[in-house]
């Protein structure tokens, strides 16, 4: 099995694309993004570190929110001002902050004496302390029920933090163009949906995940699903909570789940959220393994889904197998200039050359196989992302790699062991073509693909059989984040 970098779902080892969330699964042989200079498209996901592994990944802006809260989706509240001018909160939201907007969160701080603070900035900016008992008291509402599992205040924090952390790992480094980092989710309104706030967002998708999760373990317990010996053993290892706070430094239960799970966590409900979760994961995929489609089926969801699929994974509808190919990079000696900028020069490109020249004819004038070839590869190479496994990349499909690159690869008539040099815009390639695999990528892509759409869809299908409902007017975040309060100058 292998855990999906994006939404860390367990996954069978030849998944293309995650039953779960739907992104690109790693290939086991894929180098480090930055190591692969002769790949167009990289995935440079960011990595949030967590401990749960998510059952169902609810991607925010994908039409998945299914109107459990009040109002529903497409009655979204907008910071109105009619809901100012009443000074009540608009309808199913905890209270409107000093932006305007509706709001969950509640805001704490650890004292030095050990115990904690809880406050909220009210529309005008003004400071409300929660005590203690008031807010053990709301941490119990029941703010979704699904079938028998009700979800409390102290539950959604897990979903609501599972939803976010996802989101965060999915698009790492291109956060700072989406949201505010510096910002609580609360006082910015959504770049997928700008009618509410980001928080709301992932609260809609947090009560659907919950809704999911909780539809799948009831299906699980009522069909008489056990998980695999290596699956339950997963299930143990990750819901032994003791042993993973030992695992990452903690003496203290409590301040790891602080740390990781937020103060309203407890050990018993923390681990019930993660059973669950885990045990929904691994019915899930049961259920996406069962899904069965026809080659037309596969052929008519790329031909209605083609620019998506091309836009979003770079994959194009090419008859032609996977190839595995070594090579060895030759990259020219790079001058820098006193601005920084860096250029090549023709005298370094010639040198990258004769130097490709000179590796190619060591390899021809000695035995001339694949294994002196790796051998070449692991000492010539500058190419990090392959060079370790002597240049070999594995399950290449047409389009992954630059052009030039690409067209040696799948040219017409080419044959396990041709060889030769080819010149791209990050040097001189000695190619060796070690083979096709016993696939066509674009078909098992959409294979995979169209088997995940039937399967959410049919998960879908299953959370709305068992019914629910969602009262968000109960519900509340606990945020670390500190409130603030909208600066206007004179001139504004």
């Amino acid at each position: 099995m292998k855990i999906c970098e994006h939404c860390h779902a367990v996954q069978e080892d030849d998944a293309a694309f995650c039953a779960v969330c739907g992104q690109p699964m790693a290939e086991k042989t894929e180098p480090a993004p930055e190591a692969q200079p002769e790949q167009k498209k990289q995935n440079k996901r960011g990595l949030i570190v967590g401990i749960a592994a998510a059952a169902v990944v609810v991607a925010i802006g994908v039409g998945l929110f299914l109107g459990l809260r009040k109002p529903k989706a497409e009655e979204s509240v907008q910071p109105a001002p009619a809901a100012e001018e009443t000074g009540e909160p608009a309808d199913g939201f905890h209270h409107l902050n000093a932006y305007g907007y509706p709001s969950f969160s509640i805001h704490y701080e650890a004292a030095g004496d050990g115990a904690s603070s809880y406050t909220f900035l009210d529309k005008d900016g003004q400071t409300v302390t929660v005590e203690p008992a008031e807010l053990e008291a709301w941490l119990d509402e029941t703010v979704a029920v699904c079938g028998d599992r009700k979800l409390t205040n102290r539950e959604l924090q897990y979903y609501y933090n599972d939803q976010v952390y996802t989101f965060y790992n999915m698009y790492g480094s291109y956060l700072s163009f989406m949201l505010d980092t510096s910002k609580g989710l609360d006082e910015q309104m959504g770049m997928m949906d700008q009618s509410v706030t980001w928080q709301q967002s992932f609260m809609d998708a947090a009560v659907e995940m919950f809704r999911q999760v909780a539809a799948l373990s009831q299906e699980a317990e009522k069909q008489g699903f056990t998980p695999s010996e290596e699956d339950q053993a997963y299930i143990d290892e990750i819901t032994d909570l003791e042993a993973m706070a030992a695992q990452y430094g903690y003496e203290d239960l409590d301040q790891f789940l602080l740390d990781y799970a937020g103060p309203a966590a407890t050990a018993e409900s923390y681990r019930a959220y993660m059973e669950d979760s885990l045990l929904a994961n691994f019915y899930a995929n049961e259920l996406a393994e069962a899904v069965v489609v026809t080659d037309k089926e596969v052929e008519d969801y790329y031909d209605v889904n083609a620019t998506t699929i091309q836009n979003n994974y770079g994959i194009s509808k090419v008859d032609k197998n996977v190839i595995n190919i070594r090579h060895i990079l030759i990259q020219p000696e790079q001058t820098t200039a006193e601005d920084g900028s860096a250029t090549i020069t023709d005298e370094a490109w010639a040198a990258a050359e004769a130097e490709a020249q000179r590796i190619y004819q060591l390899w021809q004038d000695g035995e001339a196989t694949e294994d002196t070839f790796a051998e070449l590869a692991g000492e010539y190479s500058t190419d990090g992302g392959s060079s370790a496994n002597g240049g070999l990349y594995e399950g290449v499909y047409p389009g992954q790699m630059v052009t030039e690159f690409n067209d040696w690869c799948f040219a017409d008539g080419r044959q396990a062991g041709d060889h030769g040099i080819v010149k791209t815009s990050y040097g001189y390639h000695i190619m060796f073509f070690s083979g096709e695999g016993d696939y066509i990528y674009w078909r098992r892509a959409a294979e995979d693909l169209c088997k995940n759409d039937v399967a959410a869809k049919n998960r879908q299908a299953l959370a709305e059989s068992y019914g629910g409902s969602a009262d968000l007017s109960k519900a509340i975040l606990l945020d670390a984040m500190v409130p603030t309060a909208p600066v206007v100058t004179e001139e504004q």
